[in-house]
């Protein structure tokens, strides 16, 4: 991390792992610094008790150290080893899980139809709108807190299509101009950089660096749709225009809808953020820098090198900008001179679903004497990558308490 006099470059290298995080507030609404707060707390916790799990791993987990020649193909970290394969599929050693998730299902061992919709009948109907990284994790969470139950996902547009495939992917959190940031016991590897280093970057007073994780959206989301296919869970690729359409063929949604909640839910503190960015081959490139505003960074991922980026607040225009892709190109070559040299330049544009706070919470729609219950998941701006599982684990907690109230709410047979 790379400090001016106003503003933070990061310098990272490319393996890690995170935490889970239970970030619901009173009001539903939370703050991106509450999401950083209780997510470092949950890691605190967490890295605790990593030496015993890797421990009972090792027996059967091959490791890979750091700066050997497969370091750059598979990931490792407390006995566990990922694999970025060329398939696109993150792989884990024990149970393939990069969550950390059993794939115990309770309908996963029925391969009669028959005797798998017998038991959805006797079971809770849950939709999740959205097919992004908040969409597909949330119900895979679902499955794991509220066994037996039914999913579909619906959603208009899927991977890879989707702002969470265009998202850098990097877990991090935000930038703060301390030399020794709160976090810092959190991360891998933390330092201060040295002077040696610094003569690379002039225009900086002093530096840090650690290690995190990049998240490969393009290789992610197809693994969690696999996921949620192998739970029993369905994903039809349609256009929800009303909550109220999903009644009664479900008896709870999740809405994971980001921008589309403005329509579907009438919110209009929900406003696109426009990211472009481009996604270039450089494979020289090791390390991740990142400056002090988070508008330029230097990515390298499994497949390719992310270079960007922009901030466009109200842009609805998901059309690349030859004029910004000049532009964020000559900022990352101010920082790595030799991306002269980067080749297979291609554009790419999200729109981040930003809002003064993520919409965390239940709500209960009631319309002509029907009721739907509804849990609302969405409004993480930028970060959503870095903090959509422990999100996800809250939703799908907030989804298992519906799943109660439907239960003690349901009329009881009289004999």
């Amino acid at each position: 991390m790379l400090h001016r006099s106003s503003g933070m470059n990061e310098l990272m290298d490319d393996q890690a792992k995170t935490g889970c995080v239970r970030p619901l507030s009173n009001s539903g609404v939370l703050s991106p610094s509450g999401v950083l707060t209780r997510a470092i707390q949950t890691v605190r916790q967490s890295r605790s008790r990593c030496g015993e799990i890797g421990k009972r791993r090792q027996a059967r987990t091959p490791m890979v150290e750091q700066g050997s020649e497969d370091s750059t193909a598979q990931r490792t970290r407390g006995g566990r080893v990922w694999n970025l394969s060329n398939s696109g599929s993150p792989t884990g050693s024990d149970s393939g899980s990069p969550t950390g998730l059993s794939d115990v299902c309770p309908l996963q061992g029925h391969k009669d139809p028959i005797m798998r919709q017998s038991q959805l009948m006797n079971t809770a109907r849950i939709a999740v709108v959205g097919a992004g990284v908040m969409g597909l994790s949330t119900a895979v969470c679902i499955s794991k807190l509220v066994p037996g139950c039914s999913i579909t996902i619906i959603a208009e547009k899927r991977t890879p299509d989707t702002t969470s495939d265009v998202a850098a992917g990097v877990l991090i959190p935000h930038a703060f101009p301390e030399e020794v940031p709160f976090w810092a016991d959190v991360v891998l590897g933390f330092r201060k950089m040295t002077e040696a280093e610094l003569k690379k970057f002039p225009h900086h007073v002093f530096g840090q660096a650690f290690t995190t994780l990049k998240c490969e959206g393009s290789a992610y989301l197809p693994w969690l749709e696999n996921r949620v296919k192998r739970n029993g869970g369905l994903i039809l690729t349609r256009r929800v225009e009303d909550l109220w359409e999903l009644h009664p063929s479900f008896d709870i949604v999740v809405n994971c809808s980001g921008l589309g909640s403005r329509q579907l839910m009438g919110d209009s503190k929900i406003f696109p953020v426009r990211g472009q960015v481009l996604k270039v081959q450089a494979p020289w490139v090791k390390h991740f820098i990142r400056e002090g505003s988070g508008l330029t960074y230097i990515y390298p991922g499994a497949y390719d090198v992310t270079l960007g980026g922009t901030r466009q607040k109200g842009d609805w225009n998901l059309s690349p900008d030859a004029k910004i892709s000049r532009d964020i190109l000559s900022r990352c070559c101010a920082l790595e001179p030799s991306l002269h040299r980067a080749c297979s330049i291609k554009e790419k544009v999200g729109l981040r679903p930003s809002r003064p706070g993520v919409r965390l919470q239940k709500e209960l729609l009631v319309q002509d004497g029907r009721r739907l219950p509804v849990v609302h998941h969405y409004g993480h701006g930028s970060g959503g990558i870095s903090v959509h599982w422990g999100t996800a684990l809250e939703a799908a907690r907030l989804v298992r308490e519906c799943v109660l109230a439907l239960k003690t709410s349901a009329p009881k047979s009289k004999l």
